[in-house]
């Protein structure tokens, strides 16, 4: 991994405890910086300290930033010579209800509100409910992707977050990606997988297959051009000419080795072509890995469409895992294979042998191994799962993960009597999870008693976590209230 790839992971990893310490704007706020200040700057060249100055003269004008309505840019800003409104204030209506009757759980709820409508940075003209020094809306991945998207590797991200998120207007995006990088194999590839999951099998079939000369040529292009590329170096745009070279081979011609309906392609020999490249590939993971995921797509699209031997799955599938045991596209595969002969001792051993073994051991591969055992196997053998996993030096501190604990516990009504212990274990081992106090203060009320609420929500700002909605002053008035009463007490016995 090359030093900025360590710089960048690593600011991931600060961004998100960040987020989850309740600073979700200050979160935000980094990346939109970054961003600007790498991608929407000035282009004219300036030593490091004068280019930090400028930035922080745009940044000073809370102008609108990447993401956001309106966002111009910081180097729209530098054109303009700052000439540009101040834009309008931002009114925060949300309100902080609380019922005494369910304090801690009405609190929750007024929390999680505020949270929401805080989660940009806040302008010093807002009209918001606090006074917040830091304070994405839903558009704010969309507008980063769309406005950055003449860079290859992103329109592809763009291309998949827009299927994922607007798949009406799809098409008419990714005609602008590919009109945008009309070379680019990876976006028609990516495009022809968009139209086949939408069922415009023609659509999909027309962007890959052609007449069975231009099918030669396209066929002699990927094999020189995938050669090429190992030669030079270029292991992961290799294994992309190779998936294309497969899926030609697949939809163009046919084979006796394996029974093939009207409904499918030469499975055989698509194969041969995925694990030729395979065995060169074992110096580059990555791009192996990506290699080996078209593999198993297109076997899984095999045998949904047509008869097929579940033993060939699972050959191909047992060395994927063996190569890669934390890919669980290929452990969803190999239990969808085994589930439709009810074999489940074949998953539960490749699980124990192979993908929870300590070197392989990642919090994917414990959430799969929970998943299946809620779904195959008994209520104690999923809490074992839970337990197994916690227990991981690679999961024991993951907020996701104790939070789904505590909530198996909630909803199972033999372990509702563990929750308590659970919750404490879960704060002790992730103390800066806010969404961990809050889920504990939302759902235990009634289960914990009033006064280790009271205790556990203190213990926040103990942390130093961010809580939007102050509970000092309903406590205080308690304590008046049960002191009122006590006097009215003696007065009465006197």
């Amino acid at each position: 991994m090359s030093l900025w790839q360590q710089l960048i992971y690593v600011l991931l990893r600060a961004t998100i405890f960040i987020r989850e310490s309740g600073f979700s704007e200050l979160s935000v706020a980094i990346w939109q910086g970054l961003i600007e200040l790498n991608f929407c700057g000035p282009k004219s060249p300036e030593e490091p300290v004068d280019r930090i100055k400028t930035f922080g003269e745009f940044w000073e004008t809370e102008l609108p930033r990447v993401g956001e309505e309106n966002a111009l840019g910081w180097n729209h800003f530098v054109q303009q010579s700052g000439d540009i409104d101040a834009p309008g204030s931002i009114i925060d209506a949300t309100t902080n209800e609380l019922d005494g009757n369910g304090l801690f759980r009405s609190w929750s709820a007024a929390e999680r509100r505020r949270h929401n409508a805080s989660s940009l940075p806040a302008r010093t003209l807002d009209d918001v409910a606090e006074d917040d020094p830091y304070r994405q809306d839903a558009e704010l991945a969309r507008k980063i992707f769309s406005g950055l998207s003449t860079t290859l590797d992103l329109a592809e991200y763009y291309m998949a977050f827009e299927w994922k998120n607007e798949p009406a207007t799809i098409k008419k995006v990714c005609k602008g990606l590919l009109k945008q990088h009309p070379t680019s194999l990876r976006l028609y590839n990516a495009y022809a997988m968009i139209e086949a999951a939408r069922g415009n099998r023609d659509v999909s079939n027309n962007s890959l297959t052609s007449t069975p000369a231009t099918l030669l040529r396209t066929k002699q292009y990927l094999r020189s051009n995938r050669d090429y590329l190992l030669s030079s170096g270029n292991f992961y745009h290799a294994a992309l000419h190779t998936e294309l070279l497969a899926l030609l081979e697949y939809l163009t011609t046919t084979s006796p080795q394996e029974t093939q309906s009207s409904t499918q392609g030469n499975i055989t020999s698509a194969l041969t072509i995925y694990t030729t490249l395979s065995t060169t590939l074992t110096i580059h993971p990555t791009a192996h890995e990506l290699l080996l995921q078209s593999s198993a797509r297109l076997l899984h699209h095999h045998a949904r469409t047509g008869p097929f031997r579940p033993a060939l799955l699972r050959q191909h599938l047992t060395t994927y895992l063996t190569l890669f045991p934390s890919n669980t596209i290929f452990l969803s595969l190999y239990t969808w294979n085994e589930s439709r002969l009810r074999i489940e001792n074949r998953v539960r051993a490749i699980l124990h042998s192979t993908v929870l073994l300590l070197e392989h051991d990642v919090l994917t591969s414990r959430i799969f191994a929970i998943t299946y055992e809620i779904q195959h196997g008994t209520i104690h053998s999923a809490r074992s799962a839970f337990e197994h996993a916690v227990a991981s030096p690679a999961c024991r501190a993951s907020p996701a993960l104790w939070r789904l604990y505590l909530l198996y516990c909630l909803q199972t009504p033999e372990f509702v009597g563990m929750a308590k212990d659970i919750w404490y274990r879960a704060l002790n081992a992730c103390p800066w999870a806010k969404e961990l106090y809050v889920l504990g203060l939302e759902r235990l009320e009634g289960i914990v008693a009033f006064e280790e609420l009271r205790r556990t929500w203190r213990v926040m700002g103990e942390k130093e976590l961010r809580v939007h909605v102050d509970l000092e002053e309903r406590f205080e008035d308690m304590v008046e209230l049960e002191e009122g009463r006590k006097m009215g007490r003696l007065g009465f016995r006197q």
